[in-house]
Parts: structure tokens; sequence; C-alpha cells
């Protein structure tokens, strides 16, 4: 039985945030957060492919299961950074700091906004 097709985009997804973070011109930019949904997307699909076929009939191991465990949450939350970047960046919207999400591994992190007092000072 062979295994899903799987390729690490993880090159191409840390070059093109070093893009959106360092580049100029706001044109490019939305190409680019364009570019790094794609390969999120890619990346979660192939999460979702391998959990499937670890299923819960798969004859598999402790260490497999373990990473089901593991893993699920993440679906979630990957699905919600993807949704919250295409908001924020290819829509122009402004999303309420109640919907952000700021961190993968704690996604309780709260942002603290600066007052406009203490803005000036820093």
């Amino acid at each position: 039985m062979r295994g899903p097709t799987w390729r690490d985009h993880s090159r191409r997804a840390k070059r093109r945030s070093k893009e959106i973070a360092f580049g100029r011109g706001t044109g490019k930019r939305k190409q680019r957060y364009r570019d790094l949904i794609k390969i999120s997307r890619a990346t979660l699909d192939h999460l979702r492919a391998a959990a499937c076929r670890l299923g819960p009939t798969a004859p598999i191991g402790i260490e497999a299961r373990l990473w089901q465990v593991e893993t699920r949450p993440y679906m979630a939350l990957i699905e919600r950074v993807i949704a919250q970047a295409e908001r924020r960046r290819l829509n122009g919207e402004q999303v309420p700091v109640g919907d952000k999400l700021v961190s993968l591994f704690e996604p309780h992190a709260d942002i603290i906004p600066i007052s406009s007092s203490r803005a000036g000072a820093m």
C-alpha cells in the first residue's frame, strides 16, 4: 500500500514569509500572501489526508495514535489562521481582536493594545 505523495513546502513558505516581511509594494505583497495561503492549504490537505489514512480502524501503533491526538487541534487552528490572513491581507477587512489568532502553540494568547498615550513614548 503506497502512501500519499507529500512535498515539503517549508523552504517556499519561508521564502514567501521573508518576502512579505521585507519586500516593498502592496501589489507584490498581496500576490505573495496568496501564494503563502496556497502553500498553507496544500500542507493542511496533506495533514488531513494522513489523518484519514490513519483512521480509527487502521491497524497502527501507539505512536501514530498519539500523533493523531496531537495534530487534530492544529487543523482547526491552521484553518483559522488561513481565514484570518485572507480577511486581513486579501480582502482588506479589519479582524476584531477577539477573532484574531496570534499563536498556533498558545491559542489563548492575548493581544495587548498599546494606549495612545503610551504609543508616543515607545
